[in-house]
């Protein structure tokens, strides 16, 4: 297998797109953002965001159920859309298939994508309800925990990359930070209990980013043989990921890090504008405002979400494969 190239994986992810720009258009931002924004609002009176199950809890769940089993339907209804949208932008880009066959693949692509989530949440809020004491409940919902990560990074892992890099990078804060209290006072010098804590919240995160490398190629692996099954999806991707591994956590990480600083500079500049607002009196529409920030910060992630696992899975897989994908 050829030796994976940055540029080359960003300018075929780009590519990803020519030809069918409309129909990813429709998907992305028409199936994807603006129809569960109208969903939401037509049903329960406003927009209520993007939900991903992956980061619910307990407390979580308890919560979303006792707001009422239709909102709790709006939310997978939202789920399901943004997936559907995901995928079939996917399949559009990889096969000689129709705007309706893509919509009809994203929304079977995306129920499974639920129900891999689901079970695997229910699993462990039942089982950790089940058990006698704190400590054994915690330690079989981490384990649980595992699996639904390694599905997040699957399904997600541009996202993925942006948080294993924001935590690598605060966690190299703390640690400066620690280090430079230290030589000030050694009273509040970090601890070998912190340090320890600390090199172990690397390697985490390390793992986190890692999973998000060995498994970016599922959904594209997925959509373009034309099947839903996850863990097939999953197979391939860490064969296909195996020889070049490091250099595809370098170009996820690039791209984690561009996505932490552009954050943070749209945070500060929405934060710096609502703040003068505020002195001048001129109090924003929180929900209108609210509404516009989402949708315009949801745009380019979606299609980032897209572009980067099909670029690595193009750049890996080279001319189009012409076996039947098992």
């Amino acid at each position: 297998m050829k030796q994976f190239s940055l540029s080359n994986a960003w300018s075929l992810g780009l590519g990803h797109f020519s030809g069918k720009a409309a129909g990813h258009a429709i998907l992305l931002i028409g199936v994807g953002i603006l129809a569960p924004i109208i969903l939401q609002t037509a049903l329960v009176g406003g927009a209520m965001g993007m939900m991903n199950p992956a980061m619910m809890g307990q407390n979580a769940l308890a919560g979303m159920a006792g707001l009422g089993g239709l909102v709790l339907i709006v939310m997978l209804g939202t789920y399901l859309l943004q997936m559907a949208s995901y995928f079939g932008s996917w399949r559009l880009g990889f096969a000689d298939e129709s705007l309706v066959g893509a919509i009809a693949y994203g929304l079977l692509a995306g129920a499974v994508a639920i129900v891999a989530f689901g079970v695997l949440i229910v699993l462990m809020v039942l089982i950790g309800m089940q058990l006698q004491g704190a400590g054994a409940a915690v330690l079989v919902m981490l384990i649980l925990l595992i699996p639904l990560m390694l599905l997040f990074a699957a399904l997600y892992p541009v996202a993925m990359a942006a948080v294993a890099v924001g935590m690598f990078l605060l966690l190299v804060i703390m640690a400066a930070f620690g280090s430079s209290m230290g030589s000030m006072n050694p009273a509040m010098a970090m601890t070998g209990g912190g340090a320890l804590g600390l090199a172990v919240a690397f390697v985490l995160v390390l793992l986190l980013m890692w999973a998000a490398v060995r498994f970016s190629c599922t959904t594209s692996a997925m959509a373009d043989r034309g099947t839903v099954n996850l863990l097939s999806g999953l197979g391939e991707s860490w064969r296909m990921t195996a020889t070049n591994q490091w250099r595809i956590m370098a170009y996820l990480a690039l791209i984690g890090i561009v996505l932490c600083v552009v954050l943070v500079v749209f945070a500060m500049v929405v934060g710096a504008g609502m703040m003068a607002g505020a002195r001048a009196g001129n109090m924003p529409a929180m929900g209108a405002g609210t509404m516009i920030v989402s949708i315009v910060v949801a745009i380019p992630f979606a299609y980032l979400t897209v572009l980067i696992p099909a670029g690595i899975y193009r750049e890996l897989r080279g001319p189009p494969a012409a076996e039947v994908f098992a």
